[in-house]
């Protein structure tokens, strides 16, 4: 599927380091090969497994902010050079099934990620062990990594896949295909990706149970049908946020913020607003998807919250 094309396909994957506001590290991947920590809910065993890290630019973390307010922010986090940010999966294995909650970068993307298979072997977690995919949206560094870099074969060949149906038709629509310029890789990876996809692959709504445990709640803005996971076991409950909390501190404290990410700011602000509300009315463990360092707790802090480190 890609092997054909990849000229093209690198160039892409340049136009989305471009839209997403990375720079390709220098020298050897930054990602560290780790034992991933695993945490119990209920009768649910969920395991945050890095697929690596990548470079931002600082106003992929701030974006709209008051001027004064993001420069003291910047020289606060000392991010005013950009900031490294984790990819993170999370597995999840409950009711005798293993589910992925997106499937990482892959090793076509940025030399910093796509270590997520090697990760996972760590975890003692095989690939043909994984019976279920559920993506939250279609950004490049949660979808990739579906297929194997060496033949263009699914990695996870016993998986279903499941995506939120408003993602599936945005990506494979007439609108993505029509995109240009640095968004233009963004699109053709997805089609490509959910086209490989397609014959195992169900759309789902938002705020609707995937598989028992896993509701996925709308969580658009940042996409315009990303879905956040709610899993939830024994009277306990864990939020996965997708891309709608990027940074612990940040997306926190200022989530009206919007970052240039998000391809509708002033949606993705206040979905982030709810979701915040929902952990911290939950009393969930929270984790981000390019959070580094486990998952925390969301408490309430004048207009805002903070993340406090489980």
């Amino acid at each position: 599927m890609f092997r054909s094309k990849l000229s093209r396909r690198q160039a892409l994957a340049l136009g989305i380091t471009a839209a997403s506001g990375l720079a390709l590290p220098s020298g050897q991947s930054i990602a560290q090969n780790v034992k991933p920590d695993s945490y119990k809910i209920g009768d649910a065993t969920l395991t945050v497994v890095s697929d690596g890290e990548m470079q931002v630019s600082t106003d992929r973390i701030i974006g709209q902010a008051p001027t004064d307010a993001a420069k003291a922010m910047a020289d606060r986090l000392k991010i005013a050079n950009g900031a490294t940010l984790a990819v993170n999966v999370c597995l999840v294995e409950m009711g005798g099934k293993r589910t992925l909650i997106d499937a990482g970068a892959g090793g076509n993307w940025v030399p910093s990620a796509g270590k997520l298979v090697d990760n996972l072997a760590r975890a003692g977690v095989e690939p043909d062990t994984i019976d279920l995919i559920i993506l939250t949206h279609a950004h490049a560094d949660h979808l990739w990594g579906v297929i194997d870099d060496l033949d263009d074969s699914l990695r996870f060949p016993k998986a279903r896949y499941a995506i939120p149906e408003v993602e599936f038709d945005f990506w494979s629509g007439a609108k993505a295909a029509a995109t240009q310029g640095v968004n233009e890789g963004v699109a053709a990876g997805a089609r490509r990706v959910l086209k490989a996809l397609e014959p195992k692959l169900t759309r789902y709504k938002p705020n609707t149970d995937v598989t028992p445990g896993i509701t996925m709640i709308d969580a658009a803005g940042h996409t315009p049908g990303q879905c956040a996971a709610l899993i939830k076991s024994g009277g306990q409950s864990w939020l996965t946020t997708a891309d709608t909390v990027f940074h612990p501190v940040v997306s926190v404290e200022h989530p009206d913020w919007q970052p240039a990410q998000d391809m509708d700011g002033a949606r993705a602000a206040a979905t982030r607003r709810r979701l915040l509300d929902l952990a911290h009315s939950e009393k969930a463990l929270v984790s981000a998807y390019h959070v580094q360092g486990g998952p925390g707790r969301i408490e309430k802090k004048g207009a805002g919250y903070v993340w406090v480190k489980a």
